[in-house]
Formats: C-alpha cells, sequence, structure tokens
C-alpha cells in the first residue's frame, strides 16, 4: 500500500491564508448562553433547521454565522440584529428565494465574506452593491446563474478581493475582467469552460495573487500568462497540459506552483527565473528528468515529482541549499548525484518506490535528515546496513 503524505509547505501555506487567532467556534447554544458576550463565532451547519433559533439573538457580538446546507427559504429581519456580522455563510441551502433574501442581507455594514454555494441561483439581485465591505464572495456550484448579469453587479464592488466560482458549468466568462479587482480567483471545476476566452478575461487582473483552475480539461496554457506579473500561486492541478510555455518563467513573484495530474513531459527551462519559488507539485506526469536550470530556483523548499518516469537527476539540484522535502516516489531512479549531500537543509527525502541499488556516501552529509523512505528498491542487506551507518538519526524505512 502506497503511502500518502501531506507536503508540508501546502499546508503551512494555506494556515496562513485561513487560519487567524480566531475565537472559539460554538456549536451548541446552550454552551454559548453561559458567555453570551463572548460568543463571536457560531456553527449551525447541517443542523436540519429552517429557521434560525430565538436564543442565538442573545449572541450580540457574532461575528460570524454558518447556516450552511439546511433548509432555509428566506431569513426574518432579526438577524439584522448581528450588527458587527462580518462572515455568513448560506451555501447549500436551495430553498431560499434571494430575492427576499438580499433585501434583508443588503442592510448589513460589516459583512465581509458571503458564500452563497450551491444554492440554485440564477440571478443576483442588483441590491447586492450595497455591500460596500464585501471581500470574498462565493457563488460557485450555482449552475444556472446569469454570470454576464452578474459581473455587471459585481463590478460595483470596488471593495471585492476573493470570487469562487467553481462548479458553475461557466463556458464563457464574458465581463468578468471588469472585477479589475480581484486578487484570488477560483474557476476551478468546470470542464466545458473556453480556456482562452477565459484568459482573454483573467489576464485583465493586475493584482491576481492566486489562480485556481484545476480540473478544467485545459491542454494548452497560453504563453501570456506571463501578463500575471504579481501572481503568487498557480493551481493547475487535474487538467490535460502536456507543456508549461516558457512565458511562465515571466512570473516572478510566483511562488507555488502545482501542476500535479496532468501530462507533462517537461519542465521549462526559464523556470530558472523564477526565484521566489517555494513549492513545485508535478506529481502523476510524464517526465523523464528536471532541466539542469532547477538548480536556479534556490529558493524552493519543497520539490514533489512523484509517480512520474524520472531516470536521473541532474547535478545542479545540488544548488537548492534550502529544500527542506524531496519527494520522488515511484519513478525509475537508478542512481543519486552525491550532489545530494549538498542539500543541508533537507528533512524529508522520498525515493521509495525507483531502481536504486546503492546510495551516494555524501548523503551522510544530511545531517538535518529526519525521514528517508527507500522501501521498493533493490538495496542488498550491506548496503541498508551501510546506509543505516551513514545517517545514524534519520528513520529510514525500507
Amino acid at each position: 500500500m502506497k503511502k500518502i503524505f501531506l507536503t508540508i509547505s501546502f499546508f503551512v501555506y494555506f494556515l496562513q491564508i485561513f487560519s487567524q487567532e480566531e475565537e472559539k467556534l460554538y456549536k451548541s447554544i446552550n454552551k454559548g448562553l453561559k458567555n453570551p458576550e463572548e460568543v463571536y463565532r457560531f456553527s449551525l451547519k447541517e443542523t436540519g433547521i429552517g429557521k434560525i433559533p430565538k436564543q442565538l439573538y442573545k449572541f450580540g457580538n457574532l461575528k460570524e454565522l454558518d447556516l450552511s446546507n439546511n433548509y432555509f427559504d428566506t431569513l426574518d429581519f432579526e438577524i439584522l440584529q448581528f450588527e458587527e456580522l462580518e462572515i455568513l455563510n448560506l451555501s447549500g441551502n436551495q430553498k431560499l428565494n434571494f430575492t427576499d433574501v438580499f433585501e434583508i442581507l443588503s442592510e448589513f455594514q460589516n459583512l465581509k465574506e458571503l458564500n452563497l454555494y450551491n444554492n440554485f441561483i440564477d440571478t443576483l439581485p442588483s441590491n447586492i452593491s450595497k455591500l460596500n465591505k464585501l471581500i470574498s464572495l462565493n457563488i460557485g456550484g450555482n449552475q444556472n446563474l446569469n454570470f454576464e448579469d452578474a459581473f455587471e453587479k459585481l463590478q460595483n464592488l470596488s471593495s471585492l478581493r476573493k470570487l469562487f466560482l467553481s462548479r458553475t458549468m461557466l463556458i464563457n466568462p464574458n465581463k468578468l475582467g471588469k472585477l479589475k479587482n480581484i486578487e484570488i480567483l477560483d474557476i476551478s471545476n468546470n470542464p466545458y469552460l473556453d480556456f482562452k476566452k477565459t484568459f482573454d478575461e483573467i489576464k485583465k487582473f493586475k493584482n491576481l495573487k492566486e489562480l485556481y483552475l484545476y480540473d478544467n480539461k485545459i491542454e494548452i496554457l497560453p504563453d501570456n500568462i506571463k501578463k500575471l506579473k504579481n501572481l503568487e500561486l498557480l493551481n493547475l492541478n487535474q487538467n490535460r497540459i502536456r507543456k508549461l510555455p516558457d512565458g511562465i518563467g515571466k512570473l516572478k513573484n510566483l511562488r507555488f506552483l502545482f501542476v500535479m495530474k496532468n501530462r507533462l513531459e517537461e519542465i521549462p527551462k526559464t523556470i530558472k527565473k523564477m526565484k521566489k519559488l517555494e513549492v513545485i507539485d508535478v506529481s502523476y506526469n510524464y517526465l523523464h528528468s528536471f532541466p539542469e536550470e532547477i538548480g536556479n530556483v534556490t529558493n524552493l523548499s519543497e520539490l514533489i515529482a512523484s509517480e512520474n518516469q524520472i531516470t536521473f537527476l541532474p547535478f545542479e539540484m545540488g544548488d537548492l541549499e534550502n529544500l527542506v522535502t524531496l519527494n520522488l516516489l515511484n519513478n525509475y531512479i537508478k542512481f543519486l548525484p552525491y550532489e545530494i549531500g549538498f542539500l543541508k537543509n533537507l528533512r524529508f527525502l522520498y525515493i521509495a518506490d525507483n531502481k536504486l541499488k546503492k546510495l551516494p556516501e555524501e548523503i551522510s552529509e544530511l545531517k538535518n535528515l529526519e525521514e528517508l523512505l527507500l522501501y521498493g528498491n533493490f538495496f542488498d542487506v550491506d548496503e541498508m546496513q551501510k546506509i543505516k551507518e551513514l545517517l545514524p538519526n534519520t528513520k529510514i524505512s525500507f
């Protein structure tokens, strides 16, 4: 059975984005009533209700309310008692009448995040423009929504920075580019997307920092991806991309690149220009090696290339002085270059299920190595004992 590893940098990154020093999330009204003035976050998710319990209104300082996956058809005006409310999740309430609901929502003065995922919405009411502090909006999963009309209305929300459009069956996001202040865009899981027209809109986002395009059946990534000069994260997982364009090297602010489960056969040499890259995930592709220019990406802390057809590693990989995790599980590697010993900060080395018979003695220089996976190779008993002696403080799995 193959082991599955959660990549450390990826996990830490998303903790940085989505977690804060948050107050306790309450799920019990009775527990909250013990100190009602200290209840700032409350979840009624999947509780089967269609109306907010009266006792909940005793939590006057509430900032976050999760009503997702329930049976609401409308909201009572009493909800406006939560004057400090900043985050509201109404996703999965498919009976909601949004014409009525927005008569109420539009009165919230401090609302910053609104989740309307999977609610059978066909039209966004015009008064959504009154939510002038809204930063994040999720309208994904609404497959009948008139998006051209929606983008026209959303352009009046000058504070909007995050837009989530996954699973919408979107084909042509005409007028999406009018939302010029967007910094985070998720347009994933839209298999019928006309990507050429989509990118004509996306390239208008001069401040875009994160772009999620996974599972869209994309075959060709346009070279003018280079126009997204402020991009820090690009997720292209689960597409059909065979080659990354040379222009990707122009993304000099990119820190996280995810191209897992595509059809990649090579990595462009222009990767050498991407000096800020911290994480690359190209697992489950058709790579045979890395370009020698990979050695120029010296800020790289995590490189995941498991489940490829890699046969050798260029010696320039020894220049990746900040590399912490190197995952090469299930490839065809027959030997490691002695330069592997230069990776002084390496803590996790996963090279199980390859064709290795020996490791270079320079492996002993990896003083910070915590875990080494070697099972599924061809080491004899003497070589296994030698490796143990070279790395006495490392957890090794043969």
